[in-house]
């Protein structure tokens, strides 16, 4: 190889793999190796910043347009600090690009300690540093992190979000500091700043420094306590609200019986209202939750996001729980039943707990005999879930640190399935054992719960066709069981309508390719359609934490019919109420507009889930609600 004997030291290395392929003599001398095997077995993958990984992708990008890449390196041979510019180039080994790097050492090899360091610094420090020309349309350095982050940008106005405050501050002033949104590879977000007028000791012209440091995660996770802040704020004058009117019209304390039943008659709406804020709430919280593994952000933040997740959740829970008792007495809560594995719902509602049962240090165990272990359920899994769940959860509640829930599943009889939860804990006196179903009863103070999960638990095994029931013995434990049909044509009190049913079948596995999307349904246009920009926000972000990033917003009906004419999106999560034209009025339109080719998934994306809206839903086009 030709190459071997000059003294320009040259060298070929694996992108790919991050190693060294082949090197001439002078590039070993300047590497400071004692033979090519030792240069060879470096393990720079070991080694490597992120900056340099990042670095290394920009080289892939600048080779594949048929570019080379000229920068200025440090190297220590024989410990002396020495710089080369190196001129870096894709070629061709064994079909892969590989990079071939001709490095041409300064004439003085040798420079400054201080300027190796500051020169190191930048190469491998974690924020993005930018110098411009003075008037920020022409970059003349970027370091690797923000090659990453921003691309190979050309001017300052191309990061800016707006600029116009910036450039109009370094008209009188030499430094800016602030927040403030940019435009990246991966979209806009939040930086915090600093930009500055400097000399340039090589020109003696002015040139402008940025140092931008991301604060997207900071941000999501205020924005996510002003949700809460908002909640507690209205519910706090929704509570009070209903308080003074109940005292005032009963003349007597107030019970938590006689406020729900006020809140639910009066205010059905309020508690509609509530439970936007707390989606919001938890769904933020998720997405900051996943980010914190990969960004690594500080177990405090970390904590903290949790502590409003789980927050949020009881409170829905409770909302929940409230709209539920008001359907029941409404006579509209129906049963949506599907085939589904026994299995399936017992992890699902295990997953479910286990936490819940960590943070009580109570162990939480299921059994599920073996002949069930591939059988399926004709059921509505969704509330068998919500029942399970509800039972697990209290008897964690009540057993003490130590104790053990056990969640078990068997077949006394073939067309019949039994659940039951068994707790170590304190058991419930006999004297008080009728009472457990009674709406809004506890059994203690302490219990932390509405009184209202055992009641809803109870109507819900009725609608399946079984009977929730207890033996508990005090000191010893409590288990809580119930038998129901196993298949589709037993049991089932309330079923959908004809429509329901035939739209539940033909789009059944819409909700299976929002949970876990295979490579081709990953692909699918969703348009999320909602007046609340907070809730369009949250939405797209779990879309995206999903894998499915071809998704578009709609800020209300008129909006959603006029993009879907563009774009006929695959699936659409339409909102109820919305300026404009409601979600009822535009899945009608759209619906009216459908060929036998193409015909989108229409789901009601709405926090009412009382049954007449339901319906309205359902008749107008929705498949899903």
């Amino acid at each position: 190889m030709t190459l071997a004997r000059l003294s320009t030291p040259y060298w070929v290395f694996d992108i790919k793999n991050k190693g060294m392929l082949w090197a001439n003599d002078a590039a070993i001398t300047l590497w400071a190796k004692n033979d090519l095997n030792h240069l060879l077995k470096q393990d720079f993958k070991t080694d490597m910043s992120d900056a340099t990984k990042a670095r290394l992708l920009f080289y892939e990008e600048e080779f594949a347009k048929n570019k080379s890449v000229e920068e200025n390196w440090n190297f220590y041979p024989n410990g002396v600090p020495t710089r080369a510019t190196c001129i870096c180039r894709g070629i061709q080994h064994n079909g892969v690009t590989v990079m071939l790097v001709e490095a041409i050492p300064e004439a003085t090899n040798t420079i400054k300690a201080e300027e190796v360091r500051i020169v190191e610094s930048m190469r491998h420090l974690n924020s993005c540093v930018c110098l411009f020309d003075e008037k920020g349309e022409e970059i003349l350095y970027q370091n690797p992190i923000s090659f990453e982050t921003y691309g190979n940008t050309t001017s300052l106005s191309d990061l800016l979000v707006s600029d116009e405050d910036i450039f109009g501050f370094l008209q009188t002033e030499s430094i800016y500091q602030g927040e403030c949104r940019m435009n990246t590879k991966k979209g806009q977000k939040w930086f915090l700043i600093k930009v500055q007028k400097l000399n340039d000791p090589i020109t003696g012209k002015d040139v402008i420094l940025m140092h931008s440091t991301s604060i997207e995660m900071q941000k999501k996770a205020e924005s996510s306590v002003q949700y809460t802040k908002d909640f507690l704020a209205y519910m706090s004058h929704e509570i009070r609200y209903t308080t003074t009117k109940t005292i005032e019209r009963e003349k007597k304390p107030l019970s938590l019986r006689s406020f729900t039943k006020d809140f639910c008659e009066r205010k059905p709406n309020s508690l509609l209202a509530i439970r936007t804020p707390l989606n919001a709430v938890i769904g933020s919280a998720e997405i900051m939750v996943s980010a914190t593994a990969s960004d690594k952000l500080h177990d405090e933040l970390d904590e903290a996001l949790t502590t409003i997740r789980s927050s949020a959740l009881s409170l829905l829970n409770v909302v929940n729980g409230i709209l539920d008792i008001s359907k029941i007495a409404q006579g509209g809560f129906d049963l949506v039943p599907t085939q589904f594995k026994i299995t399936d719902c017992v992890q699902n509602t295990y997953n479910t707990c286990k936490l819940i049962g960590k943070a009580q240090q109570v162990t939480l165990n299921k059994v599920v005999c073996e002949e069930l272990e591939t059988q399926e359920l004709y059921q509505d899994k969704g509330k068998l879930e919500q029942v399970l769940i509800n039972l697990i959860s209290n008897a964690i509640r009540f057993t003490p640190e130590g104790g053990v829930v056990t969640l078990k599943v068997s077949q006394d009889d073939k067309d019949m399935c039994t659940f039951s939860v068994s707790d170590t804990g304190c058991g419930v006196p006999e004297d008080k054992i009728n009472s457990l179903f009674v709406p809004y009863f506890q059994v203690g103070q302490q219990s932390g719960g509405t009184g209202l999960g055992l009641n809803i638990s109870e109507k819900i095994v009725s609608l399946m066709g079984g009977e929730l029931k207890v033996d508990s013995t005090v000191g010893k434990g409590s288990t809580f069981y119930f038998s129901i049909p196993s298949g589709p044509d037993t049991g089932i009190k309330k079923r959908l309508s004809p429509r329901e049913m035939v739209d539940l079948e033909k789009n059944q596995n819409t909700t299976l390719l929002i949970k876990k999307p295979k490579e081709k349904a990953s692909k699918m246009s969703i348009l999320v359609v909602d007046d609340n920009s907070v809730n369009r926000l949250v939405c797209v972000a779990l879309l995206k934490t999903l894998g499915y990033h071809n998704t578009y917003t709609a800020v209300d009906g008129q909006n959603a019919i006029d993009l879907w004419k563009e774009k006929h999106h695959d699936v659409i999560l339409m909102d109820y109420e919305m300026p404009v034209k409601n979600g009822l009025a535009a899945t009608k339109e759209i619906r009216s507009m459908c060929g036998s080719d193409v015909c989108p998934i229409i789901v009601a994306a709405t926090a009412n889930v009382l049954p007449e809206h339901l319906t309205r839903s359902l008749e107008s086009g929705s498949n899903l609600t």
